[in-house]
């Protein structure tokens, strides 16, 4: 079956030591981001909230996972992080902030996991950036 052997490469992918930890927890943290708004899709197409959240949890599902496959295949997942990091920070976080309800929705959630996501994945200046951002954005 094709589907074990995605799930088999991808666990293969995670415990590899010779590959960056920073690598595998990009891809264990993006496998979870995905399989969190998936759910999150599901619930929102059943309590039928509003339709721009759920095209941007549409287009997560989508896009995220391409943006990892594409740096994994050709060897440049720095910038596969990078791009992650600054459509979860800059789209996706404030996006479900303000279509998902604001502070009494799941948008809340969303920014301790981007804490998280960028906190692990990111190192130096960039990390730096990326948590003053977050800052900024959510004090806005």
């Amino acid at each position: 079956m094709k589907k074990d052997r995605v799930i088999t490469r991808l666990i293969k992918i995670i415990m590899d030591p010779e590959r960056e930890l920073k690598e595998r927890l990009y891809l264990a943290l993006t496998l979870v981001c995905e399989f969190s708004a998936i759910v999150a899709l599901i619930g929102d197409i059943i309590a039928k909230e509003n339709p721009k959240e759920i095209w941007v949890i549409i287009g997560t599902v989508i896009f995220i996972p391409g943006i990892m496959i594409i740096g994994f295949r050709r060897k440049k997942t720095d910038a596969a992080i990078k791009a992650t990091v600054i459509g979860l920070v800059f789209v996706i976080l404030p996006s479900l902030y303000f279509f998902g309800g604001g502070i009494r929705g799941g948008g809340v959630v969303w920014v301790l996991f981007a804490f998280t996501y960028a906190g692990l994945v990111l190192t130096g200046a960039w990390r730096i950036v990326i948590f003053f951002s977050i800052v900024l954005i959510t004090l806005i």
